[in-house]
C-alpha cells in the first residue's frame, strides 16, 4: 500500500514537471528521497555548494512536517487529543513512504514519544528520547547497530541534545 503511495507520489511529480526532468528529480530527491534520477553533474554542484543535505531525506523533514501539522491542528481547533492522532498517522504514512530510513525511523519515533508524552503531562527529555528511539529500532532491526546512518544519526542526535542539556 505505501509502496503503491509512493510509485504514485513520484508519478505525479513527473507528471507535473514533464518538461523538467532535473527538476522532478531534485524533488524526488528532497520530498521522497529518491536520488536515483538526480544526474551526477547535479549532485557534484550540490556538493560543491555544501548544500548536498538538500537532497537527502533527514529527520528535519519529519521535524517541520510534525510542527507543521501540529501547528494546522491545532489552528482548526482540534482537540489535544486529535491533534495527537492526527499527527502521528500523519508521521508514520511520511516514514513509510520514504522507507526505513534511520534518520527518519529515528525522527519519526521521537516525535512519537514526544507526541504521546504530551497528554500524559509528562517531562520530555530529548537524550532520553533519542535513547528509547535507538533502543525501538534495535529492537526492530538488531543490525542497524552496524549501519553507519544509524550510527550517525543517533550521534548527531546525541550531540545536539548533550549541547541543549545545560540551556
Amino acid at each position: 500500500q505505501l509502496a503503491r503511495a509512493r510509485g504514485n507520489l513520484l508519478a505525479r511529480l513527473d507528471q507535473l514537471f514533464a518538461g523538467q526532468p532535473e527538476r522532478a528529480a531534485v524533488l524526488k530527491a528532497m520530498l521522497l528521497g529518491d536520488r536515483s534520477f538526480v544526474d551526477s553533474e547535479v549532485v557534484t554542484t550540490f556538493q560543491k555548494t555544501a548544500a548536498y543535505h538538500v537532497l537527502v531525506v533527514a529527520g528535519l523533514h519529519v521535524g517541520a512536517l510534525a510542527v507543521f501539522l501540529f501547528w494546522l491542528c491545532r489552528r482548526l481547533r482540534f482537540s489535544a487529543g486529535m491533534t495527537t492522532l492526527v499527527t502521528l498517522a500523519a508521521l508514520a504514512a511520511y516514514a513509510g513512504v520514504v522507507q526505513d530510513r534511520p534518520p527518519i525511523l529515528r525522527a519519526t519515533l521521537m516525535a512519537a514519544f514526544y507526541l504521546c508524552a504530551r497528554p500524559l503531562f509528562r517531562r520530555v527529555d530529548l537524550l532520553n528520547t533519542a535513547a528509547l528511539a535507538a533502543l525501538a529500532i534495535l529492537v526492530w532491526k538488531p543490525s542497524s547497530l552496524g549501519d553507519s546512518s544509524f550510527e550517525l544519526s543517533f550521534l548527531a542526535a546525541g550531540v545536539i541534545a548533550g549541547l541543549a542539556l545545560p540551556w
